[in-house]
């Protein structure tokens, strides 16, 4: 019964885990909110739709090969992106209203740039599926965290030693 079922369960685990990759994001963006803009309640509903609605094509990737339906990597990839160009704009609306206010908010540039960076490795994915790359193009999302990591501490180094 489990065996024949492994696609299902790989589908859910998979959305468990995007999911709760997001959800930890997206704590930490509004951990010190002060204050709620009508753009900011805009796109938080923006993202939890993406979010309510990934499970659907995560159970997509499970029933359906994604060799005979290249449509199924489009619909799942972007649905991320989506997601994720969400809390990347939520991010940059916080950190510039955090910069107007100081003390108002914890989003640092670190943050605004590993959410933008993971941003464009989901672009990235989503561009290179025509290169027969199916969910490969995810591996981005491990290059582009510790691309983005070195070149801010590396930075901050530079900065602090001038």
């Amino acid at each position: 019964m489990v065996v024949a079922n492994r696609s299902s369960i790989f589908s859910f685990v998979l959305s468990f885990l995007v999911i709760a990759r997001f959800w930890t994001a997206h704590h930490e963006l509004f951990t010190e909110v002060a204050k709620l803009t009508r753009p900011l309640v805009f796109l938080n509903l923006a993202w939890l739709l993406t979010i309510v609605f990934l499970p659907y094509p995560t159970e997509i990737v499970g029933e359906f090969d994604s060799h005979q339906y290249p449509f199924v990597v489009y619909f799942y990839i972007g649905t991320t992106l989506a997601s994720s160009i969400c809390q990347s704009v939520m991010a940059w609306i916080l950190y510039k209203q955090q910069q107007r206010n100081p003390g108002s908010g914890s989003v640092d540039q670190h943050f605004l740039i590993g959410s933008f960076g993971a941003t464009a490795g989901l672009l990235g994915a989503f561009v290179l599926i025509p290169l027969g790359t199916s969910y490969y193009g995810l591996l981005l999302l491990l290059i582009i965290p510790q691309t983005v990591s070195f070149f801010t501490r590396r930075t901050n180094k530079t900065a602090k030693t001038t």
